[in-house]
This record gives C-alpha cells, structure tokens and sequence, in this order.
C-alpha cells in the first residue's frame, strides 16, 4: 500500500473522507464540501482509458443536466483527467449507482450511508485506501445494460444540450455555491455566433427587430440590506455577484469564447421553481450593431419585443407563459454587450435568461439587476 499524494483526497471543491468502494474503472467516497456538508463522490481510476473517459462524461453530462429536479447532482467535472460527480446522501439514482452501473467490478467495503443520520463516529472506514486495482479484466456487456438502465432513469434528458467543461480546475472558489441547474424554459444561447448572418434556429421565438427605446423597469426588485444573500465567485465570470442566500449556482463550461453558469433555487420544488443563467460569450468580429443584432437571434423572448434603455442593453419580459415546465411562468431575457478589457473594444456579450413563477419573479429581478450594473 502506498501513501497518497495530497492531491489524491481531493476532487474539485471536495475533501474526500472515506473510501467506500472501487473497482477497476471507478470509486466511490464520501467526502465533504467546505461547509462541511456529507456528499458521495464517484470518479474514474487511473486504469481508464481515454474511450472510458469519454463515455463516462457524457453519462455525467446527461444525467447532470437532466430534466428531473430530483437528480441531485452537486457538482461535476466531465472532462477532468479523472472524470468525477458528487451527489446527496440518500439519492437512490446517485454518483455512487452511476460509477456502479458504469463499472460493475466495483466492490463496496463499507456501506454508502443514505443520510447523516447514517454517520455515525468513529467511522471504521476513516481514511482512504491507495492500493490500486491489480488488473483490467474485458468490460461484461452489463456495463451497456447499466448505461441504460441509469439513461433511462435520467428521465427526458436526451433532449438536453450536452454541456462540456474545459479543464481539470475547480469550478468554483466558493465550492459551498456550487449546485448544478436544470434546464432553462427555452433554448440556450449558442456558443460562438458566426461571423455571417444565419436564420435562428425554428425553435426560438426571438424578439422583433428593432428594439424600441426604453428604460431599465423600476418596478424590478433590488437586493437591499435587509435580504440575505450569497456571493457567487465562478472561474470565466470576470466578477462576482450576489443571489439569495437559498440559492446555488454551478459553472457548466467555460473555454476561451464562452462561459455558462446556471442558478436555481435549491430550496423550491416544483414547476414554478426559479432559475437564472449567464451565458458570457464572445462576437467574433466586435460587437457592432450588426453584430448584436446577430446575437440576439438565437434568444427565446416568446415573441415579446425587445426594449433597450441603452446602446448596448436589451431586454424582454413576459408574464404568464406557458413553456415545457410549466404554466403561468414568468420569463425574462437579457442581452448586454460589454467591454473585457478597460479601454478595450466591445467584444463580450452576456445573456441572462430567468423564469419561474409569478411569485418568484421578483428573486429573478433581483439577481438580474444585481449581475447588470456589473459589466460596463
């Protein structure tokens, strides 16, 4: 048995406290985030391979932005050297079922504790073992059963986008923020427009052009002293910015033209649960007029006309929407172009898409305002 590398007890934002299982492709762990909060952390071996690598990411990919709610992922890194996920305790389709399906060689030596109740000091299993599986025997044709079986449980997500994450870092500086979303009611914006115009895709439904001159609604809610907040610092967002203190928020990817942070409510069940996401990405060939015009193709306003209160600021508003959540939702789009560099061209665009239910409009409002007055 060989010492581990400090390295080794960590994933991401997480201490890895105990091993509760390996096999020849995968592990499983509880571990602790930095509030000290339990979660079951399932990541590949060293023995992967770089087509399990790959298959095992697109497992977490889907799963992670399914359309269920339910799903209870905490955290992911797809595409890091040693793909992993971490999930809640007592999550019955969870990281430690996922990593099972995926390599069935997996062997628990001690049991995957359902709830904090289940932890109970002095844990016999403290510390984590380092000796490595000794050999890779051929993959059983269980493992494509198991990869449907866990497909199928993550209910309508092969209609989810398919969101890579560049790198091996840590999403997040604050890893107590860190929550996966679910998907928005409408379409995402595309990465990385064209230089030359297209046709928006059929699904979207964006605004009429030209906007008509406005200002910022002052009906809007604002954070103010007496809110509880928390403050979200995500590596590709070129600031921080405050959200309810119920909220969390993940990095979904982030390369070098476009990042995407998703935040949800996580203590709201239910079809009119709220959610915000920031799409951060470049215009290939400065943000010109033409060019915004572009980039604004591809965001759903549900036929709502866009409103600008400046040159470089859009936004659309609706109320009692019916989209593929839900009914009675409210949905906002906002598309704001700004410069990253001091002094520099404009060349970023952000778009923040909100929506949930009426009565939760004003919490959207709120992290919209707060993120807007942000980038100049």
């Amino acid at each position: 048995m060989t010492t581990n590398r400090s390295s080794d007890l960590r994933v991401g934002s997480y201490q890895l406290t105990n091993r509760l299982g390996a096999g020849d492709l995968g592990e499983i762990f509880l571990a602790k985030d930095a509030g000290g909060r339990h979660a079951i952390v399932a990541r590949l071996t060293e023995k992967a391979l770089p087509e399990d690598r790959k298959r095992f990411a697109e497992l977490v990919r889907i799963v992670a932005t399914g359309e269920e709610d339910g799903v209870g992922v905490l955290a992911a890194e797809p595409k890091a050297d040693r793909p992993w996920v971490a999930t809640a305790l007592g999550n019955p389709t969870g990281a430690d079922q996922l990593v099972r399906d995926f390599d069935p060689t997996i062997k628990l030596a001690a049991p995957v504790p359902m709830s904090e109740a289940d932890l109970v000091p002095p844990d016999p299993f403290a510390g984590i073992a380092t000796d490595k599986p000794a050999s890779r025997p051929v993959l059983p044709l269980m493992i494509i059963i198991g990869l449907v079986v866990v497909l199928c449980l993550a209910g309508g997500a092969f209609g989810a986008v398919l969101l890579t994450q560049s790198g091996s870092g840590d999403p997040s500086t604050d890893p107590s923020d860190a929550r996966w979303g679910a998907p928005m009611d409408h379409p995402m914006p595309s990465g990385t427009p064209s230089a030359t115009p297209s046709q928006p895709a059929p699904s979207v439904s964006p605004a009429p052009e030209p906007p008509t001159k406005g200002g910022w609604p002052a009906s809007w809610k604002k954070f103010t002293s007496a809110d509880k907040t928390r403050t979200i610092s995500l590596r590709g967002v070129p600031f921080s910015f405050r959200v309810p203190d119920s909220w969390g928020c993940l990095l979904l990817s982030s390369d070098a033209t476009t990042t995407v942070v998703s935040c949800i409510d996580d203590q709201f069940q239910g079809d009119q649960r709220p959610r915000v996401r920031l799409t951060f990405r470049a215009c290939p060939s400065g943000c010109a007029a033409a060019q915004q015009r572009q980039q604004r193709a591809d965001i759903e306003t549900f036929g709502q006309r866009w409103i600008a209160p400046d040159s470089q600021s859009t936004f659309a508003e609706a109320k009692n929407v019916t989209t593929s959540i839900g009914t009675g939702r409210y949905v906002l789009a906002v598309s704001r172009f700004f410069h990253s560099k001091q002094g520099g061209p404009l060349d970023r665009q952000l778009v923040m898409t909100a929506s949930g239910g009426a009565d939760r409009a004003g919490q959207d409002q709120q992290i919209v305002n707060d993120v807007r007055v942000r980038v100049s």
